[in-house]
């Protein structure tokens, strides 16, 4: 039985989804799949307590179950527990070498961290198993901001708004990265590109003004 697929077609909401599969669970209690499901629902509901026991016990009856260890680990993340967080995502690659998404959150954990310099490596290793992750792209541009790599960041914004054109972060990242390279035409034109995409982006104006003020 496919219970993912299952939920999809017969439930409307997160709550009677998780009343099933806890039904489920008291006729099978050690189905493993039906236990990550509910811990799933139980992630997207935003009970992030409950589901991290419900996937240590997935773990613990299947350990090698890569996309359990992955949701213990976001789960970790949201509590702002980041040293659980990088283990059980690290577990998640050693299991899975390919999975792209726990790279990216190793990476940005690694970020928060205050280790840029291993986070990009990481995010670079995500990149390697999948090359149009618009959120690694984005998030290894912010990186290289970061540590004032401005002329990398300009070429994975650019690279980002290939795939997708409509992103306004985009613009206004490569506006701030041009600015810090003394490019202002430049700066201004994606600034206000992504001030005409989100007219509410104040940072944006802000610095668009100080342009056209000094320049």
């Amino acid at each position: 039985m496919n219970i993912s697929t299952e939920l999809a077609t017969d439930f409307n909401d997160i709550k009677s989804s998780i009343q099933m599969l806890e039904k489920r669970i008291e006729i099978e209690p050690g189905n493993h799949h039906t236990m990550h499901m509910l811990g799933y629902y139980y992630y997207m509901q935003g009970n992030f307590k409950k589901a991290i026991t419900i996937f240590d016990k997935v773990v613990d009856i299947k350990p090698n179950t890569a996309l359990s260890h992955y949701y213990l680990g976001l789960c970790y993340y949201r509590t702002a527990n980041l040293e659980q967080a990088l283990k059980s995502l690290t577990l998640a690659v050693g299991i899975d070498p390919e999975f792209c998404l726990a790279f990216y959150w190793i990476g940005r954990i690694q970020f928060y961290s205050g280790k840029t310099q291993k986070a990009i490596e990481t995010l670079k290793k995500c990149m390697e198993k999948d090359a149009e992750s618009l959120i690694a792209i984005y998030d290894l541009a912010c990186m290289y901001m970061h540590i004032d790599q401005h002329k990398e960041a300009i070429e994975l914004l650019e690279r980002l708004l290939e795939m997708d054109s409509n992103n306004a972060n985009a613009y206004y990242q490569l506006g701030v990265a041009f600015d810090k390279l003394g490019w202002h035409s430049e700066a201004k034109l994606h600034l206000e590109k992504a001030l005409e995409m989100d007219a509410g982006n104040e940072n944006a104006q802000t610095l668009i003004e100080r342009i056209s003020t000094t320049h």
